[in-house]
C-alpha cells in the first residue's frame, strides 16, 4: 500500500520521556544499552536489534525518535520488521529475495525500505597525557611515542535518519539534524518520501532484473558462438583428414603403379617378386580403405564433405 497523507493534527510527535515504547524499542533499548561503545558509538549486531548507532549520550534520544517513527508507521498501515542476524555461511546462501542481516525495515507498495538512525562524527585528537615521572631516557621516549595524541571519531550529537537501500537520484535518502529543524521535525518528511523511495527500489530492481536478462542473452550469443566455433573446428579437422586421406590414397597408387612399371622395364631378376606383389596388393587395399572419394562413391549418398567419416 501507498502511505497516506495524515492532517496536521495527526503529524508524528516526539514523547520527552520514553514510555511503555513498542515491543522492538524495548528490546533493542536492553540490547544497546548493554553495548559497549565502539569508536564512540553503541550498536548491536550479535541479535536482532533496530538499526541505531549513537553515542551513549544520544541513545535515549534515538529510542524516542524510533518509537514514534514505528509507532506513525504502522498507525499508516505499514507493515515494518527486524530482521534476524545471519551466520556468515547463511549470508552466503541468502537469496536476492531473502530477508538480509539484521536490518530495520518497512514494506511499501510491496518493497521493503531499509532505515535507520545514527550519529554523525567528526576527527578530532585524543587528549595528551603527562608521562610517569619516573621515567626516564629511552623509556620515556618510548612511553612518549605510544601515548602521543591521535586522530579519532568524535560524536557530534547530531542525529541522522536514513534510508540504507534507496540513494537513487529520485529519492531523498537522509535526514539530519539542522540550524532550523531538529530530526523530531521532520519525521513526517520521511515518512512522506517513503513513495518516492519504494519506487526507487522498485525502477532498481527492474532495471538488475533488466541487466540480468541482458547477461543471460549475452552468455547464450557467448555459449552459441563458441559451440559453432568448436563445430567449425571439428569440421574443419575432418576436411583436412580426408583430404590429407584422399592424397595418401592417391599417393600409394602412383606409388604401387612406379613400383610395377620398375619391376616390368627391368632387366635385373629379383629374388622375390611373389613377396614385393603381396606388398603391393595390400598397398592397394589399404590406399582404397584410406580414400574418402571411394566411399563416397560407394555409398552414393551425401552431398558434403562432412559425411566422409572413417
Amino acid at each position: 500500500m501507498t502511505v497516506p497523507k495524515m492532517p496536521a493534527d495527526q503529524l508524528i510527535r516526539v514523547r520527552d520521556e520514553l514510555r511503555n515504547p513498542h515491543k522492538l524499542v524495548s528490546e533493542s533499548a536492553h540490547l544497546l544499552r548493554g553495548a559497549d561503545p565502539q569508536e564512540g558509538l553503541v550498536r548491536y549486531r550479535n541479535a536482532r536489534c533496530l538499526d541505531i548507532s549513537v553515542a551513549p549520550a544520544s541513545l535515549d534520544r534515538a529510542l524516542r525518535i524510533m518509537d514514534a517513527l514505528i509507532r506513525a508507521l504502522e498507525g499508516r498501515g505499514l507493515k515494518g520488521e527486524v530482521t534476524p542476524p545471519l551466520t556468515d555461511d547463511e549470508n552466503r546462501r541468502r537469496g536476492e529475495d531473502d530477508p538480509p542481516d539484521n536490518v530495520t525495515r518497512v514494506r511499501v507498495t510491496g518493497e521493503w525500505i531499509q532505515f535507520g538512525i545514527t550519529e554523525k562524527r567528526t576527527v578530532g585528537m585524543t587528549p595528551a597525557r603527562e608521562p610517569p615521572a619516573r621515567l626516564r631516557g629511552q623509556e620515556l621516549q618510548s612511553w612518549l611515542y605510544w601515548n602521543q595524541p591521535r586522530k579519532t571519531l568524535v560524536p557530534t550529537g547530531v542525529l541522522e535518519l536514513f534510508i540504507d537501500n534507496s540513494s537513487y537520484a529520485l529519492s531523498r535518502h537522509r535526514w539530519r539534524d539542522g540550524k532550523r529543524r531538529q530530526l523530531e521535525e521532520q519525521l513526517d518528511d520521511f515518512v512522506a518520501e517513503l513513495d518516492v523511495a519504494a519506487a526507487a527500489l522498485k525502477k532498481q530492481r527492474e532495471e538488475r532484473v533488466r541487466q540480468q536478462l541482458e547477461y543471460r542473452e549475452q552468455e547464450q550469443r557467448r555459449h552459441e558462438q563458441e559451440q559453432r566455433r568448436r563445430e567449425e573446428g571439428k569440421r574443419a579437422a575432418q576436411l583436412e583428414d580426408e583430404v590429407r586421406r584422399w592424397r595418401l590414397a592417391g599417393d600409394i597408387r602412383a606409388y604401387v603403379a612406379a613400383v610395377r612399371e620398375e619391376m616390368a622395364t627391368s632387366t635385373g631378376v629379383t629374388s622375390e617378386p611373389s613377396k614385393i606383389e603381396e606388398r603391393l596388393s595390400w598397398a592397394e587395399e589399404y590406399a582404397t580403405r584410406i580414400d574418402p572419394v571411394l566411399k563416397l562413391r560407394r555409398r552414393q549418398s551425401g552431398d558434403e564433405l562432412g559425411v566422409l567419416e572413417e
